[in-house]
């Protein structure tokens, strides 16, 4: 967040990233506010960090057949 206004800009994010032409680029975007269910700020940051620490570490899941 921005702790000050910039340009025309008040409380936004910008995200920069590098991106090689002819792959593929997922982004996630989203926002909170207390009819969602995150009471301020802080439960929306500690809710993203907490999502992008499980999409480092994703769910492997393994079958096994009984015989």
């Amino acid at each position: 967040m921005f702790p000050e206004k910039m340009g025309t800009a008040m409380g936004h994010v910008m995200g920069v990233q590098r991106y090689k032409p002819g792959t593929a680029f997922t982004y996630y975007w989203g926002y909170g506010w207390t009819k969602s269910g995150f009471a301020n700020q802080k439960a929306w940051t500690d809710y993203l960090t907490a999502r992008h620490a499980a999409l480092q570490s994703p769910l492997q899941v393994s079958v096994v057949a009984e015989e």
